[in-house]
């Protein structure tokens, strides 16, 4: 846990005499995302697992970030389509877990936006996009 890399730290066998450590976490923004997809070619399933590799990587690799966008979403998932599927709808839901403990819930229609909150300690240099794979929900629909 957090409390005991903290307490090994600043022990005094490891840190630096005449100093002092401050271990802290980034502020966790938990994400979950709807893609919906459209086929048109009965022939060709979706690689649905692929898609959802693909996004979770991206989402992974963001790192401290301040928005994290629709479009790029889209355009990762459409990578992997065919001519005739399309994307219909993606639903971004994101989770703030504050570290005073308040949760926030924000839902984007393009994009989901780190608040500038730094009085809370909650800023696009303090916060970062967790997504699950679990997370990644993917419904092809037949067109």
């Amino acid at each position: 846990s957090l409390s005991d890399i903290q307490v090994y730290l600043s022990g005094r066998d490891v840190r630096p005499s005449g100093s002092d450590v401050l271990v802290k976490a980034a502020v966790p923004f938990d994400v979950k995302l709807s893609i919906t997809i459209h086929n048109r070619n009965k022939n060709y399933s979706v690689p649905v697992n692929t898609i959802r590799e693909e996004v979770y990587k991206y989402v992974s690799n963001l790192g401290f970030s301040s928005i994290l966008y629709e479009s790029n979403i889209i355009a990762i998932t459409q990578n992997v389509l065919t001519d005739d599927q399309s994307i219909h709808s993606v639903d971004l839901r994101g989770r703030l877990l504050y570290p005073n403990g308040r949760v926030r819930f924000i839902n984007g229609n393009s994009s989901l936006v780190v608040p500038d909150d730094p009085t809370n300690m909650v800023t696009d240099k303090t916060t970062v996009y967790f997504l699950d794979k679990a997370d990644i929900e993917i419904t092809v629909q037949s067109v």
